[in-house]
């Protein structure tokens, strides 16, 4: 293969010269994959009763009904089911909280064992509030 002038010669030395050079351009500048769940954490820790599973999933629905009808009226479903799912997981992370900040006295390693502790997103801010009336008292 005659790598200074490839056109030169015969056209599978030029299919030849080409393959090589694209795949040694894309080993050079092509980023490897990864296993990217690794990355991923767990969506929730703590297990969910069926009703909120049930309506997730009928958010979901409404979701892709929407998409395919684009119609205003399931629109308008869809947002009345997402604030009630975001407030019934707020509702859940917030009844979590306050256990934990009850119990930290009788059993300290609830709080540190918690997801609101070792969780990327912290959201300590009531917990600590909490804690810091019970330590004052």
């Amino acid at each position: 293969m005659d790598k200074l002038n490839p056109f030169r010669n015969d056209i599978e030395n030029m299919w030849a010269c080409f393959k090589e050079e694209l795949e040694d351009r894309i080993s050079q500048f092509v980023p490897k994959t990864k296993n990217f769940t690794t990355f991923k954490k767990d969506a929730w820790k703590c297990p969910l009763n069926s009703s909120l599973l049930q309506k997730i999933s009928l958010k979901n629905r409404l979701w892709t009904r929407y998409m395919e009808t684009r119609d205003a009226s399931i629109y308008k479903k869809y947002k009345a089911m997402r604030n009630s799912v975001r407030n019934a997981t707020r509702k859940l992370q917030k009844e979590e909280q306050k256990k934990v900040a009850t119990h930290c006295r009788e059993n300290p390693k609830i709080f540190g064992n918690t997801s609101i502790v070792n969780d990327r997103f912290v959201t300590t801010s009531v917990t600590w509030r909490l804690m810091i009336r019970m330590v004052i008292c």
